[in-house]
């Protein structure tokens, strides 16, 4: 097999812990060595920072890097990635380098690697595994929840990790596959893109090395909130996180419907997730009336970076963010 390009960018699963601090460390990441033992591979580090500082110009880094890569001469690639945005990382990855030959995966830890309770190690190994038996193209996330084997994701579907057990879900709540005996078995289910169509020769969707200077706002709705509150200046759109049944604040002196029309008169365009197909709250219509877009089928953190991208890349088709771009969308 091809060497593999491994991508360091710091995080939880590249740290060490120095009286009860965990820092990013400049020490070699002991999961990488161990499973990709007997394996060819050269390792990159364009950035070194914990997750919780990446911002959009973060994940350009990421991207361009890959980007320098010959691809022809790898089998696959490999990114460790913290776990706090990791899926507004997977998402932006999905959407610039969707035009990739070989797998790119994501790797993670809930624990730093010399934490006896850490997954790094199995996560590295089935990400190595999913590269050397998957025989798919794309953009993919290797983790493996506490007692489970380890779960291959589609980098666009993944949700934000829960605070309570470290565990992480696919949008939709089902993974592309899983490790099993060092192989890559995928779970057949019709919300699942076939091989022959994740292997579809494909363009890229947004280009690397755009400036960032135009800003979404993404607001999550919670009782007694006031979207009176909120300044609109430098905002290009807003994004609202809404309820699960995709309802929000209709009453009250600040409520979000107000808030959208005041984003029409000073055109701003207003989308919100989660939003479902067929019957709808009259709240929900409300919302739509007032002037609200509904972005059906995608978890909020693929909305958020695909709107961040539109805004950001020139000549956009207005309707782009309602596209499905890399399998991000359920239908």
């Amino acid at each position: 097999m091809k060497k593999i390009a491994v991508i360091t960018t710091g995080g939880t699963i590249g740290s060490s812990t120095d009286n009860g601090i965990i820092r990013v460390s400049e020490r070699e990441n002991p999961a990488i060595g161990r499973a990709l033992a007997g394996q060819e591979y050269e390792v990159f580090s364009p950035i070194n920072i914990l997750s919780e500082n990446a911002r959009p110009e973060t994940w350009d880094w990421i991207a361009r890097t890959v980007r320098t890569l010959h691809w022809e001469e790898y089998s696959g690639i490999l990114i460790t990635h913290g776990t706090d945005t990791l899926c507004y990382t997977g998402a932006a990855l999905a959407y610039t380098l969707n035009d990739t030959p070989i797998p790119i995966v994501l790797v993670s830890a809930a624990y730093e690697p010399n934490d006896p309770r850490s997954n790094a190690h199995i996560n590295v190994q089935g990400a190595v595994d999913f590269i050397r038996t998957g025989g798919l193209r794309g953009i993919f996330a290797a983790y493996a929840n506490d007692g489970e084997p380890c779960r291959i994701h589609l980098a666009a579907r993944l949700e934000e990790i829960t605070a309570c057990g470290a565990r992480l879900h696919s949008y939709g709540g089902v993974p592309l596959g899983t490790i099993s005996d060092h192989q890559f078995i995928p779970e057949q289910a019709p919300q699942n893109p076939t091989a022959q169509e994740l292997n579809q020769s494909r363009k890229p969707a947004f280009p690397t090395g755009i400036a960032f200077d135009r800003r979404v706002a993404l607001i999550k709705a919670y009782p007694g909130i006031n979207y009176g509150v909120f300044d609109l200046t430098g905002c290009t759109a807003v994004l609202h996180c809404l309820y699960h049944s995709g309802t929000g604040q209709t009453e009250g002196r600040g409520s979000l419907t107000k808030f959208i029309r005041r984003c029409v008169e000073q055109g701003i365009p207003s989308y919100f997730t989660p939003a479902h197909r067929g019957d709808r709250y009259s709240t929900t219509q409300q919302l739509m009336d007032a002037g609200a877009v509904p972005l059906p089928g995608v978890s909020t953190a693929a909305a958020y970076v695909k709107m961040v991208y539109c805004c950001n890349t020139p000549n956009t088709a207005a309707d782009l963010p309602l596209r499905d771009i890399c399998f991000e969308t359920i239908e």
